[in-house]
């Protein structure tokens, strides 16, 4: 699993709350001003999934990372969900969350 980890070290607990965002061309804005406002220990996992197929995969973790204090990864099979971290699922991709 590729990880970039900001300065703040994120809560490696099961989240109260997990999201799931649509991130398509025209949302990059507003993806990033979510992620800016989201706070450490807020007891959150958020998942953005990739709608755009010009997407690549390094570069939009290591953006994402520099507006957000979570850890941004990408999911892999078996991976325990974790608050305070964004799960970047590229396009096209499968993700089962139990």
């Amino acid at each position: 699993m590729e990880k970039r980890t900001n300065r703040k070290r994120a809560a490696a607990v099961t989240p109260n709350l997990t999201v799931a965002i649509a991130a398509g061309a025209g949302s990059q804005q507003s993806l990033l001003t979510i992620l800016g406002a989201m706070t450490v220990n807020s007891g959150t996992a958020l998942f953005v999934i990739a709608q755009d197929d010009r997407f690549e995969m390094t570069a939009e973790i290591d953006r994402l990372a520099r507006h957000t204090p979570f850890t941004v990864c990408e999911p892999s099979p078996g991976v325990v969900i974790k608050t305070d971290h964004v799960y970047v699922v590229p396009p096209h991709a499968s993700l089962g969350v139990a």
